[in-house]
């Protein structure tokens, strides 16, 4: 550096070589401080050279340079040296290096020059205002002594990010959304989205860099990416210079190479619908986590004449047991069958029952039309081992047959009737509380029962993880087994797989399998495949019933009693119900079983043992007892007297329909929203019932309830349930709550039944502050006298010194009730006169009548700013209130009345689809109301914002592409909005031929749907005449030929219109609550097959002709 420049002026001249030596001959880049990569060399001149100088910091000539150099420092300080020691997280550590002190207005003004001045970085806004100090540690990216300290969480929260990568995609999840799930690992102050956003960064590269250059078996990969990519170092925010940063780098690069063969290993070995165990808890106790893999598309075997609708609600059950619901999903009808996509191919679940195989059920209108088993789902613990292998610092299951494996260890658990064999021994573990006896193994062993060998094989260099499975049609019945096939399954291998017929037998009940064994067999299989050492390869439990088998039941009439008719006279089929009375004979091929009940009420299912007869053991099918009408049964399968119950309720809750006709019968279930309106919405689904009695899932009405009732802003919001046929059988009320607050005073209060003041209800209570999100939740115990509950909970003195709090039911309260605002006395509270420039002050200052508007401005602003403060604020609560309904918050209501803020979502927040649904649920968002236009604008933003973070432009494609696979999946035509969003303009739409085109497919509607007499007619005659005010092709103008299809049929063409920003949903005549209620409710009718098409289609046609 010249000597006499560095005399005259050497803050100028210093700034000046860093800039030169990094290509930056305009100056700076606007990028994010760390990317500068300040070496170490650098950093220790940085210091001596700001200690010298520190009398020309306010100097009016030289102090712009020197506050940009003050900022440059502070960001690196806090990346090098900052290590959260008491006093940490201030401006003492920064000015002791320097030898300085400032106060808090020359602070502003240095960081106000330096930052924003020379830098063009911005200052963040808490919601206490301007966060100097915060915005210049955020420059500085990471604290490399927490990031190599295993106390503090950021390197394991990287290696959560590397191992979990890939699982991301089968969630349909962004990595910033999967990064949320380990800040727990992070000191306190580290759990926000700025340091969330780097660790994404970090490891959307590191996967980047091994996808991208061959790493696999490179020594030192830091090393060849410094020949062969030397600006890969800039995206990283910890300093790459220091030698153990590069050993930790070297280590995350390998990691990352490990996570991707290993995604590369099971994509290779997977068939659909399969699944992995992971082993948690500890002796005594034990349980299951189970990860499953689902195709993204899967075909039903009903064909689509005999769907009540396309529209199908996903369930997981173990055996007979709803573990969890799924999404709704909408099939797709071509000539020959039924598809469907699922929303994830990948889910995880908590096992309840983990000894029961576990299946995907699809229902329409909460009738099952169709099962899918998931292999191994089942882990079959008292009759066979469970073998388990370590992977990395997590225990998964192996199999129950003999396995070779790659590692040099396995944990094994073991039935009683199960020994270790040849003299072998393990380190015992402890015995479980099934009496399983668990054993660690070192060596390769046998282990056997006197029937069966199975053999354990460690440090094998080849593995075979192409297991044999079984595949076949299932039954729909509810039986015993649980997974029962019409006819008997057959045996897959998997291609690549080191076995095949010619080196495996099947055997069935001790059998070896023969097709004329199996002849018209019905009963109970023990399955067993074995390799030609008779070691056990494969171990099934199974129902069989013949192919074409069919069970019907008719109600008792005044001539004839109940009777059960399986379409057999080879069969042995009986009642074994003690119960009833029944009475067996053989009729043209077919066995007739009268039926009576015994008591004055009949029960509620009929069990009926199947089998060939012989030593076969029956399968057990668990029917509808054929009682005409209605019945409403509980969880624990019997009749349910209660009418009202709110919305979690329904879990478990069961409608059973049956005819008294041998003729198919028709039975109507309305749903209708009274809320006070004289326009009360309502759905209406007609389920057809034949000869088998159907018995209907209420859960699977919950998104529909819980769709009428988000069209209003009333919590109080009720939906009436009403079951006909040809007069009313049952009606109910389902509600949010159970219960209210009833405060008494100021300081007490009680809960109570919602339209009972004086039946007090048993909760568990507590409060958050309206104002921070993120602070803990203040618990409101109940208060005791002599031991016992008064039902009175007291205000605790810390909700006094702030508010508004929002009372409200802890997760496991035993009672829901309805979120209670409250507000301490003003002489109370400590005012905070502050102007408002966060959510959090805000939401603090918000009220419906003084200040309506103030959360409004906010959400406004940060639809603008992705810096915003309110993003937190937002997260917080999707984070910690995930269990209350988003209409609860005044703040998820501004941003619902906000089209771009409801953009900006999706992608600031990287939410996926089962959030938007949320969105979309509970604050009736309907998202083809958003223009194109702005969510072109929005990812441009989100696009802008990532750059500034010091992304790299491959990272950066990645993230924006996890956003548009969501709008893929929300909005209709995402053909042509994936146009604008990768081009900016409609280059890839297409002028479709709309008048050609659209009357075939609107006749192809009318075929699929002819049988449906219940056509959505809300909005129809609206509809029809604003199409025909359109320069449409008159083909399309006079597309629907009957009146009761105008609804559906014109729907997709006005909303396309609406996408394009044509025009907007309020120009219809009605109010915007039932609006919104009765465009989703219509466009669910086809929604795939006509309502997306023809949206995609006339919204390319709209684009390309404009």
């Amino acid at each position: 550096m010249n000597a006499l420049t560095m005399a005259t002026n050497p803050l100028k001249a210093w700034l000046s070589e860093f800039l030169l030596v990094r290509g930056l001959f305009k100056g700076p880049s606007g990028q994010s401080l760390y990317a500068y990569q300040v070496t170490s060399d650098e950093y220790r001149t940085l210091r001596e050279l700001l200690t010298s100088t520190a009398n020309k910091a306010l100097d009016p000539v030289h102090g712009g340079k020197w506050a940009a150099l003050f900022c440059l420092f502070t960001a690196e300080w806090f990346r090098r040296e900052y290590d959260a020691s008491e006093g940490g997280w201030s401006w003492n550590g920064v000015e002791d290096r320097i030898n300085a002190n400032f106060n808090p207005s020359q602070r502003a003004g240095l960081v106000a020059s330096g930052l924003e001045g020379y830098w063009q970085r911005p200052i963040h806004y808490r919601e206490n205002g301007r966060d100097l100090l915060g915005s210049l540690f955020a420059e500085g990216g990471l604290p490399w002594l927490l990031v190599q300290s295993d106390t503090h969480g950021f390197a394991r929260a990287v290696r959560f990010g590397l191992k979990h990568f890939y699982e991301k995609h089968g969630n349909r999840r962004s990595t910033f959304d999967l990064m949320k799930e380990c800040e727990h690992y992070l000191p306190q102050s580290f759990r926000n989205m700025e340091t969330r956003q780097l660790l994404v960064g970090i490891v959307e590269q590191l996967m980047a860099l091994v996808t991208h250059h061959p790493l696999r078996n490179v020594d030192d990969p830091a090393r060849y990416l410094d020949e062969h990519n030397p600006e890969w170092r800039m995206s990283f925010p910890i300093p790459l210079d220091e030698a153990n940063a590069r050993g930790l780098i070297n280590d995350w690069l390998k990691d990352a190479g490990r996570r991707r063969q290993e995604r590369k290993e099971k994509a290779d070995s997977l068939h659909p619908f399969t699944c992995t165990h992971q082993l948690l808890g500890d002796l005594p106790e034990w349980r299951i986590r189970t990860s499953l893999s689902l195709p993204d598309k899967a075909s039903l075997e009903l064909p689509a004449s005999e769907l009540s609708t396309t529209r199908l609600q996903m369930a997981f059950y173990e055996g007979e047991s709803l573990l969890a619901k799924g999404a709704v999903i909408y099939g797709h009808v071509t000539e020959e069958r039924v598809f469907v996509q699922f929303p994830k191919t990948g889910v995880t679940l908590e096992r309840r029952k983990p000894d029961e195989p576990l299946s995907l059920r699809l229902l329409a209108n909460g009738h099952p039309v169709q099962t899918f088993y998931f292999e191994d789902g089942g882990l079959e613990y008292n009759d066979s081992p469970l073998i388990f292998e370590d992977r990395g610092d997590e225990r998964y299951f192996v199999a129950s047959a003999s396995s070779r494996l790659e590692g040099d260890g396995a944990y094994v658990r073991m039935p009683g009737d199960y020994a270790l064999l040849d003299g072998a021994e393990g380190n015992p573990v402890g015995v479980d509380s099934q009496g399983g006896s668990w054993l660690e193994i070192t060596e390769n062993v046998r282990l056997g029962n006197g029937d069966e060998v199975i053999s354990v094989v460690l440090n094998q260099s080849a593995i075979d993880d192409y297991r044999p499975y079984l595949a076949g049609h299932a039954s729909l019945h509810n039986s015993l087994p649980n997974t029962v096939y019409m006819g008997f399954p057959r045996l897959e291998f998997p291609e690549g797989s080191v076995n095949n017929p010619a080196n495996t037998r099947q055997y069935a009940n001790d059998e070896p399998v023969s097709a004329k064994r199996l002849e018209g067999f019905a009963g109970v299989v023990r399955y067993a495949l074995k390799d030609e050492g008779g070691e056990t390869l494969l171990r099934r439990r199974f129902g069989v019933l013949p192919v074409g088998f069919r069970v019907s039941l008719f109600a008792a009439t005044t001539n004839k009693p109940a009777r059960i008719v399986v379409n057999s006279d080879s069969l042995s089929a009986h009642v074994v119900n003690g119960d009833i009375e029944s009475h067996s004979t053989k009729s043209s091929g077919d066995t007739v079983i009268s039926i009576k009940p015994l008591g004055t009420e009949p029960p509620t299912y009929v069990s009926l043992d199947v089998s060939s007869g012989g030593h076969a053991e029956p399968v057990r099918l668990r029917l509808p007892y054929p009682y005409h009408g209605a019945r409403l049964l509980g969880s624990d399968g019997l009749p349910l007297s209660k009418r009202d119950l709110i919305l979690e309720e329904l879990l478990g809750k069961q409608l059973v329909l049956a005819s008294d006709s041998t003729r198919e019968q028709s039975f109507y279930i309305t749903t209708e929203l009274v809320a006070g309106s004289d326009q009360r919405p309502k759905r209406l689904y007609e389920i057809k019932v034949g000869q088998v009695p159907q018995v209907i899932d209420l859960f699977s009405y919950q998104p529909d309830m819980v769709q009428l009732m988000g069209a209003v802003s009333s919590q109080d919001a009720y939906v009436k349930f009403t079951v006909e046929s040809d007069h009313r059988l049952l009606d109910m009320n389902i509600r949010r709550y159970q219960g209210r607050v009833h405060m008494d005073g100021r300081r007490r209060l009680k809960v109570t039944a919602d339209r009972f003041e004086n039946e007090v209800l048993e909760a568990r209570v507590v409060a958050m502050l309206v104002s921070d999100p993120k602070q803990a939740l203040v618990s409101l115990p109940e208060a005791v006298s002599e031991g016992v509950g008064t039902g009175w909970h007291e205000i605790p003195a810390e909700m006094e010194r702030d508010g508004p709090w929002i009372i409200y039911p802890d997760k496991d309260s035993p009672t829901r009730f309805r979120p209670h605002i409250y507000v301490p006395p003003a002489e109370c509270m400590v005012l905070h006169d502050e102007p408002v420039r966060s959510l959090h002050t805000a939401a603090r200052q918000f009220h419906p009548n003084h200040r309506p508007t103030v959360i409004d401005e906010q959400v406004a602003e940060m639809a603008k700013d992705f810096d915003h403060s309110g993003w937190q604020y937002l997260d917080d609560l999707r984070q910690n209130y995930a269990h209350l309904p988003l209409s609860t918050f005044e703040t998820w209501l501004s941003v619902s009345r906000n089209k771009e803020a409801v953009a900006a979502v999706v992608f600031r927040l990287g939410t996926d689809e089962e959030f938007c649904d949320r969105l979309r649920d509970n604050l009736a968002v309907i998202w083809d109301c958003i223009p194109i236009s702005l969510w072109v604008d929005v990812k441009e933003r989100m696009r802008n914002w990532l750059k500034s973070k010091n992304l790299s432009e491959e990272v950066l494609g990645t993230v924006l592409e996890s956003r548009k696979a969501v709008l893929q999946g929300i909005t209709s035509g995402y053909e042509c909005t994936a146009s604008y969003l990768t081009y900016g303009n409609a280059s890839g739409c297409v002028a479709f031929p709309l008048g050609a085109l659209l009357p075939g497919w609107y006749q192809e509607l009318r075929r699929t749907h002819e049988s449906n007499r219940h056509w959505p007619t809300d909005l129809g005659e609206v509809l029809s005449n604003w199409v025909k005010q359109q320069s449409l092709p008159k083909e399309v103008a006079n597309l629907s030929s009957v009146h009761f299809s105008d609804a559906v049929t014109y729907l997709p063409i006005f909303m396309a219109h609406v996408t394009a920003g044509k025009t907007t949903i309020e120009q219809l005549p009605y109010s915007k609550e039932y609006v919104r209620f009765a465009i989703k409710m219509i466009s669910e009718f086809d929604r795939i097959t006509w309502y997306r098409a023809v949206h995609a289609a006339v919204l390319s046609f709209i684009v390309s002709n404009n």
